[in-house]
């Protein structure tokens, strides 16, 4: 967590006492994530938090209309899955075009909504 921390200039903290998965607090430059969830799960909400971080106007996440809202969450669970994918790849010492999406949702318990991104991903790779 500390090279995370580190990279990204943030503070990461775990909480009972929140309502939700997770959050990025930009003024304080804090992820808080829920202790109460599975680590495999904690995991997830802490990338796409992560997802976030970069995102200029974060403040306007809450704040805009909701394309602009559903475009920042899309952002960032992209980020998230792309990173899962890396992931994947290096533990399973495979290439990314021997992937198939829809496994891969699945080994990771990821919805299948997200098998266009996940193709998109690959293809970038």
């Amino acid at each position: 967590m500390k090279s995370i921390e580190k990279e990204y200039g943030v503070k990461i903290v775990y909480s009972d006492c929140i309502d939700g998965k997770g959050y990025y607090v930009p003024a304080y430059r804090i992820i808080v994530i829920n202790n109460g969830l599975p680590e495999s799960e904690q995991t997830k909400v802490l990338l796409h938090e992560l997802g976030h971080v970069p995102q200029t106007d974060y403040a306007g996440l809450y704040n805009c209309s909701k394309p602009s809202h559903y475009k920042m969450e899309a952002e960032a669970t992209e980020y998230m899955l792309k990173e899962e994918v890396e992931t994947y790849l290096m533990e399973n010492d495979l290439d990314c075009k021997s992937i198939n999406p829809v496994v891969f949702l699945e080994n990771r318990h990821l919805s299948l909504r997200y098998a266009p991104v996940v193709e998109k991903i690959l293809s970038e790779i």
